[in-house]
């Protein structure tokens, strides 16, 4: 089992090795096509973001509004997708969350 930890933004990766890839709140929606490159078909990806939400005190440059995370990985297979409130530690957080498969097919 291999393990890369990497600035996706700055690190190009293999085309279609890849089984497993997290994406975690620093996210450019220019990476989706990259994410879809370096999955073999049948992979996944597990994504998290901050949510942009009115009077959510969280001014990420990374936040999606509301439904925005499902329409980037609408060529996607979704597994599992969650949008709202999770908690982090002692604060509340509004986060766009999503397991997505890349298909067998492409």
């Amino acid at each position: 089992m291999g393990l890369i930890l990497a600035d996706l933004d700055r690190f190009e990766v293999c085309d279609g090795v890849y089984d497993l890839i997290v994406q975690t709140f620093y996210f450019q929606p220019r990476l989706i096509p990259r994410l879809w490159r370096w999955l073999r078909p049948g992979g996944a990806v597990y994504f998290e973001t901050h949510l942009a939400v009115p009077d959510d005190p969280c001014h990420s440059r990374y936040a999606l509004p509301p439904g925005e995370a499902r329409r980037l990985f609408a060529r996607w297979e979704l597994l599992d997708y969650a949008e709202g409130p999770t908690t982090e530690g002692e604060r509340e957080i509004a986060t766009a969350r999503l397991v997505a498969k890349r298909p067998d097919h492409t």
